[in-house]
């Protein structure tokens, strides 16, 4: 009898590890603990000096922006403000005929420590971002269309933002802004004797650093581990737990977080610690994600979807919100070759993007024609996208002079006096990027387009061939925003020079009009029309080939009850509740 007892008391022991799997490591019993899976380790969390993809999955519940856009109507809405300004027009003063942007802080918001949220950190955080020596580049490049920011001396919640020059997105720029405490991050207060317009010349701002060892220090401080891991704070509704290099990072819940019972997205707070177990390996993620061990799970390829799906349907919701990003092909206009219209035109009809999305997508994409998502309102509706047509790509380059004068079965063409072969090379990485770029590479040489293809980890291509010019075609995806879309970084001839922004140094003279029409004009519906005209325009010349927009799949354990958007990662797991609440 013993012995039967031990052996029923064994099994239940096993039910319930099967049931439950590993849920209580790291978490504390009895807490409502939210598992989720992380492809990669983020090195920093500082969504200012890393405002890496990865590793805002984690800061975007520690850090607060002013405002920010509503997952659901992609609106922008207030977080750590009273109300979301209009603009401005300035009538007197150093900014006359500007535009300035005031609001006000809420009285309630506060840090860690219990010291309020003032414009002095705003302005801090705007300071710092301009520090020549800080790794804040992108922030950098939108803060610097500032003119001035004045905290008001008799109430520190208040703010003005002054532009002197008309800016599509600066309502954007100035409220979209993750605030640091100033108190914290620079304790020492290094940047209180500079003002913001001290840092807006960068030429001047580098003088003032090379002059001021205290400036090199703190940047150093700040790009480093102290203010990027061992210091974490901001004034969102979690706080760093544990971080376990290569295995977990752990944010806990504020017992007394300031904005506990509002409802605004960004500031909702249902899991007691959320878990984000780091996991590169698929296939191990997705086998812990049935055995219990993980409740969420995000850009889960498509067979391994489709399979859980089948599997075990009844244990799971299954979610494929589309995404605010596009997949494309850059192609360096700098190259004899891809200098062609006609061969980038060719190259675009060797590409068999309605294969891709239902061989590797099972159909969760939508074809894109351009830089603007599917989603928009001003989105192109009007374009036909390149068809897959073998026969019209030969025709396309036979018109451009090309020719198989050596019967090898790759074409020829004289270029600047030099017999020149149709051959390319294409980069890319991850699984996907392989499988599309066999399917190119095979497709390309039935039209006598030889395409080599090489496999590098994407940070390794962006420094090492897209930032240098070093590269003919790469396999990418671009992510898109939520408001109006500004395309001078990425297409106008301004930046078209190495390490500029431009890395397709893509040249066209009615492109640049347009974005620059785009720029100025503050007329929604205006606008819409040139956003149309210059997506023809792009369609025709192909500062990229552009591939579709793909949903994310997540699958969600029935413990938990969430939901999925359009915002990156696709859902807030600050928003989900268990399911026995």
């Amino acid at each position: 009898m013993v012995v039967v007892r031990n052996v029923k008391y064994s099994l239940f022991l096993l039910i319930l590890v099967l049931a439950y799997g590993c849920k209580t490591d790291p978490a504390t019993s009895g807490d409502a603990v939210l598992d989720i899976r992380l492809p990669k380790e983020p090195e920093k969390l500082n969504p200012v000096f890393f405002p890496n993809s990865i590793a805002r999955e984690v800061c975007q519940y520690i850090f607060l922006p002013l405002a920010d856009f509503d997952p659901l109507t992609l609106e922008l809405q207030p977080v750590l403000i009273k109300t979301v300004p209009e603009g401005l027009v300035v009538a007197d003063g150093a900014h006359k005929g500007g535009y300035r942007y005031d609001f006000e802080i809420l009285d309630e918001a506060k840090w860690d420590d219990g010291k309020p949220v003032t414009g002095e950190d705003y302005l801090f955080t705007l300071k710092a971002a301009m520090h020549p020596g800080t790794t804040a580049s992108a922030f950098r490049s939108i803060v610097s269309k500032f003119s001035e920011v004045v905290v008001d001396p008799s109430n520190p919640k208040k703010v003005s933002v002054f532009f002197d020059e008309y800016f599509m997105l600066a309502k954007e720029a100035c409220l979209n802004v993750e605030v640091l405490p100033k108190h914290i991050y620079d304790a020492k207060g290094i940047l209180d004797k500079y003002k913001l317009s001290d840092f807006l010349v960068e030429a001047e701002a580098e003088k003032k650093v090379a002059a001021d060892s205290t400036l090199i220090s703190f940047a150093a401080d700040i790009n480093g581990i102290k203010f990027t891991k061992d210091i974490v704070v901001g004034c969102g509704p979690y706080q760093l737990g544990e971080w376990k290099a290569g295995e977990y990072i752990v944010i806990e819940k504020k017992n007394n977080f300031w904005a506990k019972d509002k409802k605004i997205v960004a500031l909702q707070q249902n899991a007691d610690k959320i878990v984000f177990h780091i996991i590169p390996d698929e296939t191990a993620a997705y086998t812990r994600l049935k055995s219990g061990e993980l409740d969420v799970l995000s850009g889960v390829s498509p067979s391994n979807f489709n399979q859980l799906q089948k599997d075990t349907a009844t244990g799971f919701s299954f979610h494929t919100p589309q995404l605010m990003k596009y997949y494309n092909i850059s192609i360096n206009h700098k190259d004899p070759v891809m200098s062609s219209q006609k061969v980038r035109q060719a190259l675009a009809s060797l590409v068999d993007v309605d294969g891709f999305i239902k061989n590797f997508e099972f159909g969760n994409a939508v074809r894109t024609v351009g830089p603007v998502n599917p989603a928009k309102s001003y989105f192109n509706k009007d374009i036909k996208p390149y068809s897959f047509n073998i026969d019209g790509a030969k025709k396309l380059l036979a018109e451009d002079g090309w020719k198989d004068a050596d019967n090898n079965g790759i074409l020829d063409k004289t270029i600047g006096g030099k017999k020149t072969e149709l051959a390319v090379s294409l980069l890319y990485s991850g699984d996907l990027g392989k499988n599309i770029s066999l399917q190119i590479q095979a497709d390309a040489l039935k039209a006598g387009m030889k395409v080599d293809i090489e496999f590098k980890e994407f940070a390794q291509i962006r420094k090492e061939n897209l930032e240098t010019g070093k590269y003919t075609l790469v396999l990418q995806s671009s992510v898109q925003d939520f408001g109006n879309e500004d395309f001078s970084l990425r297409f106008h001839s301004a930046n078209a020079e190495v390490g500029e922004g431009n890395f397709s140094f893509y040249t066209n003279a009615k492109a640049d009009a347009l974005i620059e029409a785009i720029n100025e004009e503050k007329d929604n519906e205006k606008r819409k029309v040139l956003y149309k005209e210059i997506q023809q325009l792009f369609h025709e010349t192909l500062p990229y080939i552009f591939l579709y927009s793909p949903t994310e799949r997540i699958v969600i354990s029935n413990r938990w009850k969430g939901s999925t958007n359009q915002k990156r990662p696709g859902y807030q797991a600050n928003t989900f509740v268990p399911a026995n609440q």
